[in-house]
């Protein structure tokens, strides 16, 4: 971070731009409803939108509000451009970290694909360099996670549920080793070889044809791993799978399977997700033959 960004006082300004899975409408329609949309972005469970005082439900000046460390945030969406997708919402007056804050979002069709882009700008409220430098670093640190809390709106609201269960003979503690290493490919069907891409992703190859994939989360307590597609040759846009196993006592599981997914434009979603369904009970049939 310069030196001009920590200065006391100064505008700054700090911008992540990202390829999006999803077509530009599809991006756009994260952005229908103010407080849906707010609930998403940084995980707020109880943020609320304000009424009265001439405030919109929805649209340019609606306001929400939402507790933020230690303090109250309010948050105005300032303009919403349906025809150049382009979105502005701001503070209507400081919080804890900043005197003046405003979030940009553009989204736009690239040559090969849609793009978005998210730019912060704000005037730090602490006259502590360390407490600045702080702020800054957290903000560069979770600044991309936002575009993807939008394209995880989309998929949670608009996407296709698959839900498969499985019954296996086999010890929980011994096959959790073997799904939650997400360098064994043992227990997918047809892997041939697998490639460690960095940042928990991994691309895996079925002979001629691969996929890459990114783990999103593991959970030792409950036996959960959550993971999404990132590329592939399956008819979605985007695909999250959950993988959950529990126990049955004297080394039986249950092996529980969901997932969300979202069908490239233009498929036709029954079939997408009857294909899907079809082509994953094959999947659990196999690791019930090989590992029972």
């Amino acid at each position: 971070m310069s030196n001009v960004d920590l200065e006391y006082g100064r505008l700054i300004s700090q911008s992540h731009e990202l390829d999006i899975p999803l077509t530009v409408a599809e991006f756009w329609s994260g952005f229908d409803d103010y407080l849906t949309l707010q609930k998403a972005l940084g995980g707020h469970e109880d943020t609320k939108l304000l009424t009265g005082g001439g405030r919109p439900n929805n649209g340019v000046n609606a306001e929400v509000a939402f507790s933020f460390a230690g303090g109250e945030t309010r948050e105005v969406l300032w303009q919403k451009d349906d025809t150049n997708h382009v979105w502005v919402m701001g503070l209507p007056q400081s919080n804890v970290l900043f005197s003046y804050y405003r979030a940009t979002v553009a989204v736009w069709q690239a040559e090969k694909t849609a793009k978005a882009k998210l730019t912060i700008d704000g005037v730090l409220v602490s006259k502590d360099e360390k407490e600045r430098q702080l702020t800054l670093d957290t903000l560069a640190k979770f600044l991309p996670t936002r575009i993807n809390e939008i394209n995880d709106l989309v998929l949670q609201r608009d996407g296709l549920r698959m839900s498969l269960k499985l019954k296996l003979n086999y010890s929980i503690e011994d096959f959790w080793k073997i799904v939650s290493n997400w360098n064994d490919i043992s227990w997918v069907m047809g892997a041939t070889s697998m490639e460690d891409l960095g940042d928990d992703i991994r691309r895996v190859h079925f002979g001629d044809i691969a996929l890459e994939e990114k783990l999103d989360s593991v959970t030792e307590e409950t036996h959960t791993l959550v993971y999404s597609i990132l590329k592939s040759a399956m008819p979605v846009s985007m695909y999250k799978g959950t993988l959950r196993l529990k126990s049955r006592g004297n080394d039986k599981l249950v092996l529980h399977y969901d997932s969300v997914f979202l069908p490239r434009e233009g498929q036709d979603r029954e079939a997408v997700k009857k294909g899907l369904e079809q082509g994953f009970a094959q999947r659990l049939e196999w690791m019930k033959n090989k590992f029972n």
